[in-house]
């Protein structure tokens, strides 16, 4: 197996636990790494329910322990200024990946998640303030919110200076019983460094 390397970090085991809503805390998270996973994500926190450290964000995102290490947290948000806030709550993980392709109806509303996509501006200053702030910094994006895009989208992370991106292969209006567009996937991979 190929060593994987992502910004600073180089995994043995490319496979990792990926951000999942409900799903990956601390107990989860511990269990995939003690199972091999290279590593393991939170699952997506918004930066104002992060900067708010209620018992939830307590007890299920920031705990991490040492020996699991590397840990990646995704976040997301809706405003540059508040991300620039968050920023001393992240400095425990190891990477950063900001959340730009969930479709939920309540993310959407906040104006984050895939909502973000119509914003590749927006997006690229979130990198930026992610990489600036010393993070190996991560994306997680669509092929657009309702029209493609990921190009554009892609090329802006990338001048953001992001040290990788995860590109889900549908649109955010597209539900999982559409097929995965593998072709743009391709054409990121073929576009993007």
């Amino acid at each position: 197996m190929r060593t994987l390397k992502i910004g600073k970090l180089k995994f043995e085991n490319p496979f990792f636990l990926a951000p999942m809503v409900d799903v990956t805390d601390f107990a989860y998270r511990k269990i995939c790494r003690d199972a091999g996973a290279g590593m393991a994500y939170t699952e997506m926190i918004h930066v104002d329910a992060l900067m708010n450290q209620n018992d939830f964000v307590r007890k299920k995102i920031l705990i991490i322990s040492e020996e699991k290490k590397p840990v990646g947290i995704q976040i997301t948000s809706n405003k540059v200024e508040k991300l620039k806030k968050a920023v001393k709550y992240l400095e425990k993980f190891d990477v950063v990946d900001l959340n730009c392709g969930c479709p939920s109806e309540l993310t959407i509303d906040h104006g984050s998640g895939s909502y973000l996509l119509k914003s590749p501006n927006k997006i690229k200053k979130m990198i930026q303030i992610l990489k600036d702030s010393g993070f190996t910094t991560t994306a997680k994006i669509r092929l657009g919110f309702n029209k493609n895009n990921v190009l554009e989208v892609s090329k802006k992370i990338e001048s953001a200076g992001a040290d990788a991106i995860t590109v889900h292969g549908r649109l955010a209006t597209e539900n999982n019983s559409v097929p995965v567009n593998y072709s743009w996937i391709k054409k990121v991979k073929e576009n993007v460094n």
